[in-house]
């Protein structure tokens, strides 16, 4: 994780840049969606342990928060005001408890975290007692709630898996399961240690990437594919295999430094209603690793006429893409001006245009 001293000071810097164009065979041209951020609540720990590694973020429907915290072990629950109501499960080994938590969210009624170690799902009723514990596949490693029938699960990446996502009912039977993600890492096990797929779904529509990979794909809920397309084909984001097979088929530079130093990389991904999506892409540091809190661009896309994504815009921000709200408004966290230990949640909104609505 970056240091403190890095993470934003003042305020919002949100820029509309391009949409991309359009050609033979690419996907039809878009008008450009100006963006902005709107402010909602400022996270209060109430003199609690303060949230430390927030893994994403997602809205109750009584209007407060939830958030996972791979620090702590333990999901943190905060009222509409942003202040802290309580947590779900803590560290250990035990049912409801967290040894590996990797994801979370909520589910219905019920507030869900992922024990990505012990291979199960569990929902916490009202009063923070484990409702139910649902097995996942083998592989598995974040689990996020597409709407109260279904979750999309990611495993991880490997020569030998054909299948990275899943789409599991809450009995834990599968709906569908597709995505061969091996072909980016071939037999090469620096670059299936580096992978990772990146997912999300809502409305009928799967959008997945690859961290380390330069595009988006689409596929409707039976594992179909809908389209491709490069995540920003202006400024093409570099391919970790490409790179490896640049420098003899390693990421690690003769002489030290990996070839993948300030490579920009897919990290997080939002899908919302009529087949739209945001992307989040940051430039990667083996040394310091990744910071989302601490921004990058956010891509915005949507499916055209054929089922392809075609690029709305970007925007660059100072903070980072951890979800969707009730509503369906991409949210965002960053950290305070002037006190790095507060975090400010706000979403993000865009103009109407043509095709795109308001929002």
């Amino acid at each position: 994780m970056t240091t403190r001293s890095r993470r934003f000071a003042a305020a919002w810097v949100i820029a509309l840049l391009a949409a991309c164009g359009s050609g033979a065979g690419e996907p039809e041209p878009a008008a450009p969606v100006a963006v902005r951020t709107e402010m909602l609540v400022r996270l209060d720990d109430a003199g609690l342990p303060v949230l430390a590694r927030p893994l994403s973020i997602a809205r109750t429907r009584d209007g407060g928060y939830v958030v996972p915290d791979r620090s702590d072990h333990d999901v943190k629950l905060y009222g509409p005001d942003g202040r802290r109501r309580g947590v779900a499960g803590r560290a250990g080994r035990g049912p409801g408890e967290f040894s590996a938590l990797t994801s979370g969210g909520v589910f219905g009624d019920s507030v869900f975290g992922f024990d990505m170690v012990a291979g199960r799902l569990y929902l916490f009723g009202p009063g923070g007692a484990v409702a139910r514990a649902v097995a996942v596949p083998q592989g598995t490693w974040s689990a996020t709630a597409v709407d109260d029938s279904l979750f999309l699960l990611i495993r991880s990446v490997a020569p030998a898996r054909r299948d990275a996502l899943l789409l599991m009912r809450p009995d834990g039977t599968l709906r569908s399961s597709f995505f061969d993600a091996s072909r980016f890492v071939a037999n090469n096990p620096d670059l299936a240690q580096a992978a990772a797929v990146v997912a999300d779904a809502r409305d009928g529509t799967v959008f997945a990437g690859v961290f380390g990979a330069d595009s988006l794909y689409a596929f409707d809920y039976a594992g179909r594919q809908k389209g491709s397309t490069p995540i920003d084909a202006a400024n093409p984001l570099p391919s970790f295999r490409g790179l490896a097979a640049a420098n003899g088929g390693g990421l690690r530079r003769q002489g030290g430094g990996w070839v993948v130093d300030g490579a920009e990389v897919l990290i997080a991904l939002t899908a919302l209603e009529g087949a739209r999506a945001v992307l989040h892409v940051q430039r990667f540091d083996t040394e310091t690793g990744l910071d989302r809190v601490e921004g990058g661009r956010l891509l915005l896309m949507d499916l055209d006429r054929r089922g392809v994504p075609r690029a709305r815009g970007q925007a660059a921000v100072a903070a980072g893409l951890m979800g969707r709200d009730a509503d369906g408004f991409p949210l965002l966290l960053g950290y305070a001006a002037g006190n790095p230990d507060e975090y400010v949640l706000q979403r993000l909104v865009w103009a109407p245009t043509a095709g795109w609505g308001a929002r």
